[in-house]
């Protein structure tokens, strides 16, 4: 039974993930188990219950709650304050998924004792939450919570997690210079986009899949207890990264997302960032080109590809104004990047190029 608490009128937001049987991969569990919630929503699975906030207690016995309030009025202004409600959450016994898309202006209240004894999964969106509380019934609350997802989350305070059944943890713009702890033996996938942790300590031997955008220094942020192949690695560049590409030495998947502004310095750091890549099978590169030649940025690239057998190239061009490429100071413009030597592609066995234009 779907049960959903709409506090206001307006879309509601139906998401989730339930790993399922057997040893599929936790991206593709998320997929296929989101895609059953959204049919589920089209179908209007569950009664919709537009009331107050303490009608959520209507919920306890329900086997899936999702819980969105949408915000009909602007936010305020900076010389007008926000006044803050607390939203409580009751002990959802038999629940196996929780979704909260809430507004920011909202804090949830997490019970202080008992157990969600059947949760499998955790969705927490746009809300105001204790870490101290979190950390709490993340660690002591659910013992088989599987998927834990937040996204921008004001989180007060620290979050430490200790957990036997996680196996999915996904960040997204939570806990700004906040610290991270994650102790999760049985963790397989790890993301994290935007958060900028003071410090993250994540100790995680079965790990298989790992997405970083965020700035990354080795003596902060650490992974522990990890081995040097990965089944699947996303790194965005945004700031010098080369610290995280050289932790692991070898990807059934890499994926590099790599911006370029329209100057020699950003170029000389793309050149340092892909010095030394880790060994993929199949290697995903989005490049985000700001002035800078195209050639020379694929040929650095692929003198880097000898045991790649798929290579995926995303070549998104962005006309700027500003731009010191047509003059040799920038590295791209020098003739010896043009030089093919060097480029053996002897494992190479699929291309395929995204958002190429050409020119007659």
């Amino acid at each position: 039974m779907a049960q959903r608490l709409e506090a206001d009128p307006g879309p509601y937001l139906l998401g989730g993930v339930l790993p399922g049987r057997g040893r599929r991969r936790p991206r593709r569990a998320y997929r296929a188990h989101a895609g059953q919630a959204r049919r589920r929503r089209g179908q209007g699975v569950g009664p919709r219950l537009r009331s107050p906030r303490g009608r959520l207690a209507a919920l306890r016995l329900a086997r899936e709650t999702h819980v969105v309030l949408s915000c009909k009025e602007p936010p305020p202004s900076e010389n007008e304050e926000e006044e803050e409600e607390e939203l409580e959450v009751p002990l959802l016994e038999s629940a196996v998924m929780f979704t909260a898309n809430l507004v920011v202006t909202f804090r949830l209240r997490l019970p202080p004792a008992g157990s969600f004894a059947e949760l499998r999964l955790l969705i927490l969106t746009l809300a105001a939450v204790s870490g101290n509380d979190l950390s709490c019934v993340v660690s002591t609350q659910c013992p088989c919570l599987c998927v834990l997802e937040l996204a921008m989350l004001n989180l007060v305070g620290d979050l430490s997690i200790r957990s036997d059944s996680l196996r999915v943890i996904s960040l997204r713009v939570v806990g700004k210079e906040s610290q991270l702890e994650v102790t999760a033996p049985s963790l397989e996938s790890f993301v994290v986009h935007g958060c900028s942790h003071r410090q993250v300590r994540i100790t995680s031997p079965k790990l298989t899949e790992v997405e970083w955008d965020d700035a990354y220094d080795p003596d902060v942020h650490r992974l522990l207890d990890t081995g040097r192949h990965l089944h699947r690695l996303v790194v965005t560049q945004w700031s010098p990264m080369p610290p995280l590409l050289e932790r692991f030495e070898s990807a059934d998947e890499l994926s590099l997302h790599l911006a370029i502004p329209p100057f020699a310095w950003a170029y000389n750091m793309f050149l340092q960032n892909t010095s030394k890549i880790p060994k993929s099978k199949v290697l995903t590169v989005g490049l985000k080109l700001m002035g800078h030649a195209t050639e020379p940025s694929m040929l650095h690239l692929l003198r880097r590809c000898g045991s790649t057998t798929k290579l995926v190239i995303e070549l998104i061009h962005i006309d700027t104004p500003t731009t010191v490429c047509p003059t040799l100071i920038c590295p791209c413009r020098q003739p010896d990047r043009l030089r093919a030597e060097n480029v053996a592609l002897d494992s190479l066995e699929e291309v395929e190029i995204h958002f190429f234009t050409g020119r007659s």
